[in-house]
């Protein structure tokens, strides 16, 4: 097939049509001739939807915004889309939640009744315009939703990974350790969870005794809208502790306190079918991210690693896995990779994986449509990928801490000068995403000044 020529040969829906990473799955479906669908919620503040950009892109929908507490005016309108495609690529956090949701209505009539209540208040008799759970199921590659709840959850994930034989950050609890928090659950108030001066004063006490630095992590801080930047606080001392684990609290109940390791990060990503076969592996290196301390990748690069792969699968055949996951390992001093993270979807850096040889969204579709997949575990190494402006950013970051500042800093220019990795959002193809894109950054530094 010629570039830029395509015809349509299946049909499948992309969510939240915002956010970069649903760029190469765009891509993907529509060089192999996939009419792509893609929709996001109509936020209503001007930013831009990249994704509605695309050339290969042939319908856009605008989904209801989630309000404070519901989603479900979001969920109904995402599963009449649904019905109208083969396949659906949920992207983020919160459409792989509402669909498993959905799906998970199979065996609770009670949600399906809550999820129809508004058509049945119409006083038809006829169906619901919109399909069912089991024809939702049938367009999807997701786990139960147990399994989805626990990966989601960095302390549970961490405890699962652990009892596994998985190496984790060494994690600190003061509910353990005797410090009288308050119960709390993710539904209870952020006025029940304030903490008394004399429970202040034992975690105080408690965090003396850590060693330091230590990071404190949202459980999950996608659930609430926080930027991934933003999700964990790195301290280097007990005051520091207090203050971070007192407002994360306030947020969401019982966050997590690790070790904070220096070192490599490196990442692995599964596609899995039905918790047993492989269908797709893929594991690279992340050569900056920003912010430095844990941030999003900025600049990453395909290595080969099968210690990687090996964790991530035992980990998801536990879970009895069903569809995309991705983890975050960081090499310590010891030379051990310890497990940071699973993101329960398609993540950020997907680009290079497609670029390195392994096609994760048209697996992905082949497998939800029932078509022949033959298992993509083999990629080319090498292959680096960089996202700007942000990687201009953390190039600065980096050179500030580096032994050599100045040498790293021209060192990071002459690899910018040499055109050696390709840009994860910019593609002279399908040039209009990236345009709007970097219009929009360059539009918020200008709010900044």
């Amino acid at each position: 097939m010629k570039a830029g020529a395509w015809t349509s040969q299946g049909t499948a829906l992309v969510t939240d049509a915002r956010l970069r990473m649903t760029l190469p799955i765009i891509r993907s479906l529509g060089r192999a001739g996939i009419s792509v669908t893609v929709a996001e919620q109509d936020f209503g503040d001007g930013r831009p939807i990249i994704g509605f950009h695309s050339k290969y892109v042939t319908d856009r929908i605008r989904l209801p915004r989630t309000s404070e507490g519901s989603n479900l005016s979001f969920i109904r309108e995402l599963i009449k889309a649904a019905s109208r495609v083969d396949a659906v690529f949920a992207v983020s956090g919160q459409a792989v939640f509402g669909l498993a949701s959905y799906i998970e209505s199979l065996a609770s009539p009670r949600a399906n009744q809550i999820l129809t209540s508004e058509h049945a208040e119409a006083g038809t008799e006829e169906a619901p315009p919109w399909p069912g759970p089991l024809e939702i199921a049938q367009k999807v590659a997701l786990p139960p939703l147990e399994s989805l709840r626990t990966a989601h959850d960095k302390a549970k994930c961490t405890a699962l990974a652990e009892g596994l034989g998985i190496p984790v950050p060494r994690h600190f609890d003061p509910v353990k350790h005797g410090v009288p928090l308050p119960p709390a659950t993710r539904e209870t108030s952020a006025e029940s969870r304030r903490i008394d001066s004399s429970t202040i004063h034992e975690l105080s006490s408690w965090a003396e005794i850590l060693p330091y630095p230590v990071i404190v992590k949202y459980r999950s801080g996608e659930d609430l809208g926080v930027p991934a930047k933003d999700r964990y606080r790195v301290c280097r001392d007990p005051g520091e502790l207090v203050r971070a684990y007192l407002m994360i609290h306030s947020r969401q109940p019982y966050p997590l306190i690790e070790e904070y390791i220096e070192g490599e990060d490196f990442g692995a990503a599964i596609l899995m079918n039905r918790g047993t076969d492989i269908v797709a592996s893929f594991t690279y290196r992340s050569i900056r991210q920003h912010p430095k301390a844990g941030g999003p990748t900025t600049y990453a690069e395909s290595v080969t690693m099968p210690i990687l792969s090996e964790r991530l699968v035992r980990l998801l055949r536990a879970l009895k896995w069903h569809g995309i996951a991705m983890a975050d390992f960081r090499k310590d001093a010891q030379g051990e990779f310890r497990l940071l993270e699973i993101n329960p979807r398609f993540w950020g850096s997907l680009a290079l994986a497609i670029d390195a040889g392994v096609d994760f969204p048209l697996l992905y579709y082949r497998l939800v449509t029932g078509q022949e997949v033959r298992p993509s575990t083999v990629q080319k190494d090498g292959v680096r990928i960089r996202f700007l402006p942000q990687d201009l950013l953390s190039c600065l970051e980096y050179s500030r801490t580096a032994s050599n500042r100045f040498g790293y800093f021209l060192g990071s220019l002459a690899d910018f000068l040499s055109l050696r990795a390709k840009t994860g959002v910019f593609d002279l193809a399908d040039p209009l995403p990236g345009i709007y894109y970097l219009k929009h950054i360059l539009g918020k530094a200008r709010n900044v000044e």
